[in-house]
């Protein structure tokens, strides 16, 4: 599937805000060694362990990334569905779309489920009735689920209306 730059871009500043913090831990070793003292092998081979074991967590952890798009600019009114297949870890869902309230000054958006369980929403405001407004994008942290199917839902919020004049994307980064 071709991503748009904008939707690579996206996973990847949210990739390095969310994940970024995994890595910004220190790295210790259990021995530290000073000018004029002996270092005994043992110690030196047990740091290097310890740098090589954090060397290949970081290498699986970087190895085990998925991108999906679930639901690509599909139009059409809410509700919209889309499926995507999990390992099992933890993962993002980055959802979009768009919709128009009746009357003017009010919240409008969407609901994003996984699996029948609601995870968060994509919410904008509108000064006025009847006009077609983008919700803003939420990239939303979702918790392990177990690995194999899942379906994506996009649902109405609060007096929102959608028609065919909307759009919907999801995308689902695994980490």
């Amino acid at each position: 599937m071709k991503f748009k730059k904008t939707q690579i871009a996206a996973i990847w500043a949210v990739m390095f805000v969310l994940v970024g913090g995994v890595y910004a831990a220190d790295l210790t070793v259990p021995h530290t060694f000073y000018p004029g003292t002996a270092a005994k092998s043992s110690e030196i081979n047990e740091n290097f362990g310890t740098i090589y074991s954090e060397v290949n967590m970081l290498k699986r952890q970087s190895s085990s990334l998925s991108v999906t798009q679930a639901i690509d600019m599909v139009t059409g009114s809410l509700p919209v569905r889309g499926t995507f297949s999990s390992n099992g870890g933890q993962f993002m869902v980055i959802a979009s779309g768009s919709g128009w309230g009746n009357s003017g000054a009010a919240q409008i958006g969407m609901s994003i489920s996984i699996d029948g369980t609601v995870h968060g929403y994509a919410k904008s405001f509108t000064n006025e009735g009847g006009s077609h407004k983008a919700f803003v994008m939420n990239p939303l942290v979702v918790g392990v689920i177990g690995a194999g199917n899942h379906t994506v839902t996009l649902s109405s919020w609060n007096g929102t209306y959608t028609d065919f004049n909307d759009f919907y994307s999801v995308t689902i980064v695994e980490f």
